[in-house]
């Protein structure tokens, strides 16, 4: 959408997520926020309950993305007069798979380690678990 909107636009948008909205529903959910309490006060368990922030990246993320779709509406020479779709053609397949690879590797990055890492009784983390093992494995120790 960044390409389909103005640059003040853009950077106005990009202020407004980064300085109100993502810290506004990371502090809901993070760190004892309501969303992570509601279910302890309503006696239903858990409450919101976020692995390695990923739902809140998603939400802000998913939210901010049909806020935008909705204001910005189809793109121009997408649907002919009466209204039927034209097809958008092709991309280029082998950089969309390179794209890809470069996502799985920093997902492959991020996740093991923020999943391996949790508190023990002294207070240290516990070492990482390879990141085969954690998929693989579906021991106590691995599941958590």
């Amino acid at each position: 959408m960044a390409e389909r909107r103005k640059w003040s636009s853009f950077v106005a948008w990009g202020l407004f997520c980064g300085a109100i909205y993502y810290p506004l529903f990371g502090a809901w959910t993070w760190g004892g926020g309501w969303l992570s309490q509601i279910g302890n006060n309503a006696g239903l368990g858990f409450g919101y309950v976020d692995f390695a922030g990923s739902g809140v990246v998603r939400a802000v993320g998913g939210a901010a993305a049909l806020a935008g779709s909705l204001v910005l509406g189809p793109r121009i020479g997408k649907f002919t007069s009466d209204g039927t779709p034209r097809p958008i053609l092709g991309h280029i397949i082998p950089i969309a798979l390179f794209g890809t690879f470069i996502l799985l590797f920093g997902w492959f990055g991020f996740k093991p380690p923020a999943r391996s890492r949790r508190p023990t009784s002294s207070s240290r983390p516990s070492p990482p678990t390879p990141a085969s093992q954690q998929h693989l494995d579906r021991s106590p120790r691995s599941c958590g």
